[in-house]
C-alpha cells in the first residue's frame, strides 16, 4: 500500500506533466503563503479576555468598598448595610482604599523589575541611565502621594483656596519631568550632529558621564521643589485645618498598621516575582505562587479592615469617608401621620411643626435614615464604641418628607 500524501499548511502548486496515472509532478513555488487560522491571534485573544479582566478588577474594587463601608458603619452600631448589595458608593470607597497602595506598588515593582532585567542581560549602560532617573521615580511617587491626599484627606475648601498652587505642583511634576527629558535628548543629539556644540562641550569638559550627573542633579532639584510645594499646598490656610496634622493623627492612632500590612503584602509579591525563575526550573512555580498569593491576600484583607477602622474615619464625609467634623446639622421634616412614632427627644419642641431638632445624618440606605443629635464628631474618629454617638435614631424613609441641609 502506498501512503497518501498528508496536507500541509504550506501548499505547493501541482501541475500535470509526464507522470504516470495517480502521480502528480510537484513544481516548487518561489514563496509560500501560510494559512492563518482564525481566532489564534494573540491580539484577538487579549481583546477577548479584556472584558473579563475589567469585570474582575471592578468586582474587587466594589467588594473592597462594601467591606470598608460595612465594617465602618458596624462600629457605629448600624447594621442594615448588608441589605444593600448594589450601591455606587462602594466603587468610590474601594478606589479610596486601593488607589494609593496599588499605584505605588505597581510603579515601584515595575522599576525594580526593569533594573533586574537589565542587570540579568548585562545592559550596564541602560542601568546607568535608569539609575539617573531615580529622582524621576521619587517625583512620580510624590505625585501619587499628593493625589491621594487631595482625594482622601484634604478638607473642604482647599481646592478653592489653593487652586493655583495645586496646578503649579502637578505641572512641575509632570511637565518638569517631560521637559527635562526632552532637553536632555536634544542636547545629546546636538552634541553628536553639531560640531560646534560638540567642540564647545569638549572644551567645557562635559563628557557623557558628567552630563548624566548634571541632568540627574536637575531632576533632584525638581523633586525638592515639588516636595516643598506639596508641603505648602496641604498646610493650613484660613479656616481650613492643616491636612498634615490630620494625617499625623491618623497615623499615630493606628493608621500606620494599614500601610505596614500593605507593605508586607507588596514585599510578598516582590519575593514571588524574584523567585519565579528559580522555582520554575523545579516545576514548583505554580505551587509557590499560590502560597505567596494566599499570604498576600490575607495581609491585604487585614489591611482593608484596618483601613475601615483607622483610616476611613479621617476621610471627610463629603468625599465619601467617615469624618463628620466638617458636616453641618440638618433638619428633617416628618410626615404628619407618622409624627407620633418619632422619638420625642428628636422632635422639635413646637407641636405644630413636624420637624426634628438639628441632627447629623450618619447614613442613608434605601429604606432608612440614620441620624444623631450629638455633634462632637471629632471624638468619633477614635476607636471603640465608647467614642461613638451614644444614641443613633433610625427612621424609615416613608416617614420623611424632606431633609434641610444648611451650608
Amino acid at each position: 500500500m502506498t501512503k497518501k500524501n498528508q496536507p500541509d499548511l504550506f501548499m505547493s502548486e501541482k501541475r500535470p506533466g509526464n507522470a504516470t496515472e495517480g502521480e502528480n509532478q510537484e513544481i516548487p513555488k518561489s514563496e509560500s503563503v501560510p494559512v492563518t487560522i482564525k481566532g489564534t491571534s494573540s491580539d484577538g485573544g487579549s481583546m477577548r479576555t479584556l472584558p473579563y479582566i475589567f469585570a474582575t478588577i471592578a468586582g474587587v474594587i466594589y467588594g473592597v468598598g462594601f467591606l470598608v463601608e460595612f465594617t465602618f458603619l458596624s462600629s457605629f452600631g448600624i447594621q442594615d448595610t448588608g441589605a444593600e448589595a448594589f450601591k455606587a458608593k462602594y466603587i468610590y470607597v474601594g478606589l479610596l482604599c486601593l488607589q494609593f497602595p496599588v499605584s505605588i506598588t505597581v510603579v515601584t515593582l515595575g522599576y525594580i523589575k526593569v533594573m533586574r532585567t537589565l542587570a540579568k542581560h548585562h545592559e550596564q549602560a541602560k542601568m546607568d541611565d535608569l539609575s539617573a532617573y531615580k529622582a524621576s521615580l521619587f517625583m512620580l511617587l510624590n505625585l501619587l502621594f499628593a493625589f491621594s491626599l487631595l482625594i482622601s484627606f484634604a478638607r473642604p475648601g482647599l481646592y478653592h483656596e489653593r487652586d493655583g498652587l495645586i496646578l503649579t505642583m502637578f505641572a512641575l511634576m509632570i511637565i518638569g519631568l517631560s521637559l527635562a527629558r526632552g532637553i536632555e535628548e536634544k542636547v545629546s543629539y546636538q552634541r553628536r550632529t553639531n560640531r560646534r556644540i560638540g567642540r564647545l562641550m569638549n572644551i567645557l569638559k562635559l563628557t557623557d558621564e558628567s552630563c548624566r550627573r548634571l541632568w540627574s542633579t536637575l531632576r533632584w532639584i525638581l523633586l525638592g521643589f515639588s516636595c516643598v510645594l506639596t508641603i505648602i499646598v496641604f498646610w493650613s490656610v484660613g479656616n481650613i485645618p492643616n491636612t498634615w496634622l490630620i494625617v499625623g493623627e491618623m497615623l499615630t492612632e493606628g493608621g500606620w498598621v494599614h500601610y505596614a500590612l500593605l507593605f508586607l503584602a507588596a514585599l510578598m509579591l516582590f519575593r514571588i516575582q524574584k523567585s519565579a525563575e528559580k522555582y520554575a526550573n523545579l516545576n514548583l512555580k505554580s505551587t509557590v505562587s499560590a502560597i505567596g498569593f494566599t499570604i498576600a491576600g490575607v495581609l491585604s484583607y487585614l489591611s482593608i479592615m484596618w483601613f475601615a477602622y483607622r483610616v476611613y474615619p479621617y476621610i471627610p464625609a463629603g468625599r465619601g469617608g467617615g469624618d463628620f467634623t466638617a458636616e453641618k446639622p440638618s433638619i428633617i421634616t416628618f410626615e404628619s401621620k407618622y409624627i407620633d412614632s418619632i422619638p420625642k427627644a428628636m422632635r422639635n419642641e413646637k407641636p405644630d411643626e413636624y420637624r426634628s431638632k438639628p441632627v447629623l445624618i450618619l447614613h442613608e440606605s434605601g429604606s432608612m435614615v440614620y441620624a444623631t443629635l450629638q455633634t462632637d464628631a471629632a471624638k468619633w474618629r477614635m476607636s471603640g464604641r465608647i467614642n461613638k454617638p451614644s444614641v443613633i435614631y433610625s427612621i424609615k424613609k416613608d416617614a420623611v418628607v424632606a431633609i434641610q441641609f444648611d451650608n
